[in-house]
């Protein structure tokens, strides 16, 4: 768990503003831990007050030293080893993504927001390890800096957005500003999704996405292309093309672990059919939908069905599979796989797990198999649609055997 803690004067407005969305769901799954603590309470003065005149003469307050220092006291007292303290202030480093790694990695961590004219520089020589600031502007208070930097963070935190994949495809990650994203409808105002979104076909999606990230990075950032050019000099070739394709290296080691939902073991066999659910989905019930007929030529087989995902979210998953259920897709079926999908979204913090458990497959009585070596994630491996299927899964490893008759 990573537990954040923010020294400040205002503790209702952060909280407030990191009680909720995806920060609020990690927050109450125990992934995060949040504390503000009231530098107010640490005052002496019998009005509570934290400020005084600046020695030297000038405009404003200047934060005491006391009660910050006696707020971080209180605050550490029980941990084991001190914790990295930021302040937030414009004269520190700028935030970036690889900070946000950086501090992701940190168990606790401490941010000390001033006010004012800033604390008292005696304090903060004795307690801060970080000056960070999130832009070169001033603000009232280190209050928002410290909610920025705290989203930016938390979000690399395993499990925080369900699929530690989603946080790569973003601006920075690569490098790269992120490409323009679409979503229903296929026409607003008379602008058209680009056709290549539509296609299905992955590789030149992925080559829209990388040629759309490059333009938008040249245009709006032309510091950040300077940068992304020198890094590609210095990246070797298998690298390189990972960089630019998105594709992850074909890896027959890759270490992955393939999961079941109702069972600890499967062994079934069968004719294998299936897909991406982003395809199959858009021609079923159609007059280019054969698999009623495929089902009742090969029911005496029984059917192994296999999906994979590019983009669709897991509420779409469950409606999709409903959907397929009710057209008769999984007649005969005698066991779902889904391989590891491309990108995983939910607008209700679902995991695939939760996903699937909830969609109504699980009432097929079926074994279903989750995270398989197959789709868009490495190792990428093969299945051959039509064949004859022999699967045997258990902790956490599987095979699946071709045969074509």
């Amino acid at each position: 768990m990573n537990r954040f803690h923010i020294l400040t004067l205002f503790p209702e407005m952060v909280m407030d503003g990191l009680n909720t969305s995806i920060i609020g769901r990690a927050i109450e799954a125990g992934l995060l831990e949040i504390n503000a603590v009231n530098i107010r309470d640490y005052s002496t003065n019998k009005h509570m007050k934290v400020d005084d005149y600046p020695y030297g003469g000038g405009a404003g307050l200047v934060m005491q030293p006391e009660p910050v220092y006696r707020a971080y006291e209180d605050l550490t007292k029980d941990m084991k080893k001190k914790p990295r303290v930021v302040y937030l202030t414009p004269q520190g480093t700028t935030f970036h993504q690889e900070m946000a790694k950086e501090l992701a990695k940190e168990e606790e961590l401490v941010f000390l927001c001033g006010h004012y004219e800033g604390i008292d520089e005696r304090v903060l020589e004795e307690i801060v390890t970080d000056y960070v600031s999130i832009g070169d502007y001033v603000l009232t208070g280190g209050e928002l800096p410290a909610m920025v930097m705290i989203d930016s963070i938390s979000r690399l935190v395993p499990g925080v957005l369900h699929n530690d994949d989603s946080a790569g495809d973003e601006s920075f990650e690569n490098g790269l500003l992120e490409y323009p994203q679409y979503t229903r409808p296929p026409v607003f105002l008379d602008k058209e999704v680009p056709e290549v979104l539509l296609s299905g076909h992955h590789e030149n999606i992925r080559k829209w996405r990388h040629e759309q990230s490059v333009k938008r990075t040249k245009e709006r950032r032309p510091d950040l292309w300077e940068a992304y050019e020198k890094g590609m000099e210095e990246k070797d070739e298998e690298e390189r093309l990972e960089s630019i394709t998105g594709y992850e290296s074909y890896n027959l080691n890759a270490n992955t672990e393939i999961k079941t939902i109702n069972c600890e073991e499967v062994n079934a066999k069968g004719r294998i059919i299936g897909g991406c659910f982003d395809l199959i989905t858009e021609i079923a019930g159609t007059k280019y939908d054969g698999i009623n007929e495929f089902n009742e030529k090969y029911q005496s087989d029984g059917i192994i069905w296999y999906f994979d995902n590019c983009e669709e979210s897991l509420e779409n998953v469950i409606r999709h599979l409903w959907k397929l259920n009710e057209l008769g897709y999984f007649k005969y079926a005698k066991a779902i796989i889904f391989g590891r999908f491309g990108v995983v979204t939910s607008n209700l913090g679902l995991t695939i797990k939760e996903a699937l458990n909830q969609s109504v497959i699980t009432k097929l009585n079926i074994p279903i198999i989750y995270d398989a070596n197959i789709s868009h994630k490495g190792p990428c491996l093969n299945i051959i649609n039509g064949s004859i299927a022999t699967i045997n899964f258990k902790d956490n490893k599987g095979t699946i055997k071709f045969e074509i008759k």
